[in-house]
């Protein structure tokens, strides 16, 4: 499996930014942003099994999957606080039939407005290449964006020995403020923004003018 194939070359856009390795080295890299979706076989397509407005249609709340990958921090996704699926809940990424992943990061925004609960506070984040074997990459600690409108940037996670083509981020802690009895965690969740970069080489028949590398030393 190449490292990462993007049959979607054109939709993604790449930055450089400089992330901090240990409190005492940072390293330039260069990550391409994820084209993400909700377009069910398309690279990049985005699901969550517990979407609430999926499972209580007569009861919405939020804009669905579409509403944290549609570049608007009002709109949000929620999963379902009514008729609750047991946790963790989680949304995954598939990067599509012969397309994989190694070091990635991520943005995240919290949602707004009238928001005052139930925020991730942790992902543990999984990879896969059959949707059913899950291998832990990592375990993010989010509570510095446990408020409305808070952002969090990710450093850099994974490593080149490992390419999954399914990335899932199960939210394994939520925060719920004093006024609501005391800090507990409950299953659901909701995410205003939330964006996947590629970190390092990126290989691609289609458009070879595309292939960067990555300054780094881990």
């Amino acid at each position: 499996m190449r490292k990462f194939t993007l049959f979607f070359a054109l939709m993604v856009a790449m930055v450089t930014t400089a992330f901090a390795v240990t409190p005492a080295e940072e390293v330039t890299v260069t990550k391409t942003k994820v084209a993400l979706t909700t377009e069910e076989g398309q690279p990049g397509y985005v699901s969550c099994p517990q979407e609430h407005n999926a499972l209580n249609p007569g009861n919405l709340d939020g804009d669905g999957v579409y509403g944290m990958l549609d570049g608007d921090p009002t709109t949000y996704m929620h999963t379902a606080w009514k008729n609750t699926p047991a946790g963790p809940h989680y949304f995954e990424i598939d990067m599509g039939e012969g397309n994989a992943i190694t070091k990635f990061s991520f943005d995240y925004i919290a949602r707004g407005g009238d928001a005052g609960d139930d925020f991730p506070s942790e992902f543990t984040i999984k990879g896969s290449n059959d949707n059913e074997t899950y291998e832990q990459i990592a375990v993010v600690n989010l509570s510095s964006a446990i408020t409305a409108n808070a952002s969090y940037s990710s450093g850099v996670l994974g490593n080149n020995d490992n390419a999954y083509r399914y990335l899932r981020f199960e939210v394994t802690n939520t925060h719920v403020p004093n006024n609501e009895g005391g800090n507990r965690t409950r299953t659901y969740f909701h995410i205003a923004e939330f964006a996947l970069y590629a970190i390092g080489e990126i290989n691609t028949e289609l458009t070879p003018e595309r292939t960067i590398t990555v300054a780094t030393n881990n």
